[in-house]
């Protein structure tokens, strides 16, 4: 091989990492005090943690535009979110279809 024609790769060497020689000293095995402790954890507080809702499943489907529309009036009025005015519909459903069956 030439200068003008370096190889295209380099062979690696891998070497194992030195043995530890002797133990950490008190400065490694203590928590490090610029990191908030497990005693008192640091939590911010941002816009999503106080709209969270808990639900983690998502739900997908296809509706009409009118579907849409009465959901975007029926959610506006109450200011609820979607998935609470389709959680408070389907409790409805079931207390109609059980007074029915009774």
């Amino acid at each position: 091989m030439s200068v003008l024609n370096p190889p295209k790769h380099k062979s690696r060497i891998i070497e194992s990492p030195p043995a530890p020689t002797e133990k950490p000293g008190p400065a490694l095995s203590s928590p490090d005090p610029a990191l908030p402790s497990a005693a008192s954890p640091a939590r911010k507080i941002d816009g999503r943690t106080r709209r969270s809702t808990g639900r983690t499943l998502a739900f997908a489907t296809r509706v009409s535009q009118a579907w849409k529309e009465k959901l975007d009036r029926v959610a506006n009025e109450t200011g609820k979110l979607y998935c609470e005015v389709l959680e408070d519909a389907l409790d409805a459903l079931e207390r109609d279809l059980k007074a029915r069956s009774s």
